[in-house]
């Protein structure tokens, strides 16, 4: 069963994910410490989101950890209010049973679930199909009752087995489109359940408005129920492994920085990055270089045949029916990927009020296609712009071209992604500022910052970028209280140089201060890092700060 659930060519390209390892560990020792625990999960599609719960559940087999565990993909059972309760306690009756050796048993349709229960050994699982049969024989099932037959079954298993029990619900937002049923409200009912219950959730999804919503709206039955975990993109350092699975290539600095670039860190866009790499490297005999990355980005983007290209045109399509309203909907994706931003200018341009803009935006957060960071809306994923702009522009690449034919769309992807590259730090900029006024007196490792011994945060009475009189020097942020920080934030795909370090230290010569914090997204050169050393700068990266946004409570998703 582990092999038919995580075969052995998907667990070998798992990659990264330290840290969100690290957090499901600890949350295994609470739960064997008879903590229960609500955890929700979510990242962008292809992510690696499913990949790092199959993960977590074959580490947990693997050391038997001596709890129940259960993996259910809420998405290939929430059709009707009856498929669910009997796929739902079927894949825990699987679970459960342990049956791991080959294909699953056919535990999926009431029969076979009746025949493998009857020889249960617990009397929870035989009265609980026994209930869930008589229910599905009647003309009319009381679908209320059938889910809570279903969502009792693994505290009733837990009690009298007498063991700790956690179940992952993948693609959990999926349960939500049982409430179009007659006299079904899913979410109170789950919720009900749950807060009676000992067993620990993993609630993951990659619909991340709806588990936003879910776990921090007022309006949420889950509301203040659930811990989080977003799942990020690539560094380089994690995209060199995951291009060392792939292939036997090893590829130079500028290289993985090409693929990390125009990825957008998203691990999906790396694997097919390297994998066409790998076919001009064969049948054009193009060395592996950050030219001939850009070359394999265009044929994945914009061939027909492409991945990327096959990828984007579904999550778009898919998204935008999702939303009310296509038509308009669609204009706004095609003038954001133009460059169209202030949603006054949109209104203009569709011929609508403002208040409707704002409405078709906040549709197109909802579905994930763009978010808003400071009042302003972009695109979640870059890669995705620049297929909606290629696409509303009419160019297309034949899955073998001619290279002189794909030099001249170089420039094209040169000028998007350093457009967005640039959006991107703006955003990053406001998130830092937020994160300076989390600073509370919490006690962090030194290692965020570069430090050998821990660091006490201080309490900031005023954060705010800041600019002087002349306008010619600008600081990300300054953080004013007790003492003063000023803070630079270079959030690009190379890692800091000296040259930075040292303007850095030039433009706070003017302002007084007590501490300089520069954050690079990844990481510092050796030799600004001796810099730095000399000049007394705290320094974090990208998963330094990650860490730290989680140690003093805030989430930006």
């Amino acid at each position: 069963m582990l092999n038919y659930f995580y075969p052995p060519d998907q667990r070998s390209l798992f990659t990264n994910r330290h840290a969100e390892l690290a957090v499901l560990d600890l949350l295994k020792t609470q739960v064997l410490r008879g903590e229960p625990q609500r955890l929700a999960v979510w990242g962008q599609r292809r992510i690696g989101k499913t990949l790092l719960l199959k993960e977590f559940c074959a580490r947990l087999l693997e050391e038997n950890w001596g709890g129940l565990l259960a993996y259910v993909d809420v998405e290939t059972i929430a059709s009707s209010p009856e498929n669910f309760a009997l796929g739902y306690i079927g894949h825990l009756l699987l679970w459960y049973s342990g049956r791991w050796a080959g294909l699953p048993p056919a535990f999926l349709d009431s029969g076979s679930l009746a025949e493998a229960a009857a020889s249960a050994e617990l009397q929870s699982i035989r009265q609980t199909v026994g209930a869930l049969s008589s229910q599905l024989l009647q003309e009319k099932p009381n679908r209320q009752t059938l889910l809570s037959l279903a969502f009792q079954l693994p505290e009733r298993v837990a009690r009298e087995s007498g063991r700790p029990a956690i179940v992952i619900l993948d693609e959990f937002c999926e349960i939500l489109s049982l409430d179009r049923y007659e006299g079904v409200q899913v979410l109170p009912l789950f919720r009900g359940l749950m807060e009676q219950s000992s067993v620990s959730y993993i609630l993951a999804g990659s619909a991340m408005s709806a588990m936003r919503w879910m776990a921090d709206d007022h309006e949420s039955p889950l509301f203040a129920q659930l811990d989080r975990l977003s799942l990020s993109g690539f560094t380089p350092d994690d995209v060199q492994e995951l291009a060392g699975k792939l292939t036997a290539e090893r590829y130079d600095t500028e290289t993985v920085s090409e693929i990390t670039r125009l990825s957008g860190r998203h691990p999906y866009y790396v694997r097919c990055l390297v994998r066409r790499l790998e076919s001009l490297q064969h049948l054009y005999h193009l060395p592996p270089s950050a030219e001939t990355v850009r070359y394999a980005f265009l044929i994945e983007a914009l061939s027909t045949e492409g991945n990327i290209y096959n990828f984007c045109r579904y999550v778009y399509d898919t998204s935008l029916h999702k939303a009310v309203g296509y038509g308009p909907l669609k204009a706004i994706m095609q003038l954001l990927a133009e460059g169209e931003e202030a949603p006054a200018r949109i209104a203009r341009r569709l011929k609508v009020s403002q208040p409707a803009a704002w409405g078709y935006l906040r549709r197109l957060e909802e579905v994930d296609l763009l978010i808003k960071e400071n009042g302003a809306y972009s695109y979640q994923d870059p890669v995705l712009r620049f297929w909606v702009m290629a696409n509303t522009r009419g160019i297309q690449v034949s899955p073998f071209p001619r290279q002189e034919d794909l030099t001249g769309l170089i420039n094209l992807v040169q000028e998007r992604f350093q457009r967005a590259s640039s959006e991107l730090g703006v955003a990053k900029e406001f998130e830092t500022r937020e994160l300076l006024r989390h600073f509370a007196g919490q006690t962090v490792p030194g290692e965020l910052f570069g430090l050998p011994d821990s660091i006490t945060l201080p309490t900031f009475a005023s954060v705010e970028a800041w600019r002087s009189a002349d306008g010619q020097v600008e600081l990300d942020a300054v953080a004013r209280n007790n003492e003063t920080w000023l803070v630079e934030l270079k959030w690009r795909r190379r890692a800091a140089s000296v040259r930075d370090v040292q303007r850095f230290v030039d433009k706070a010569a003017t302002v007084p201060h007590q501490r300089l914090w520069f954050i690079s997204r990844d990481g510092f050169s050796a030799a600004a890092r001796h810099l730095v050393q000399e000049q007394g700068i705290l320094i974090s990266d990208e998963r330094a700060l990650q860490r730290l946004e989680r140690l003093v409570g805030l989430r930006f998703g």
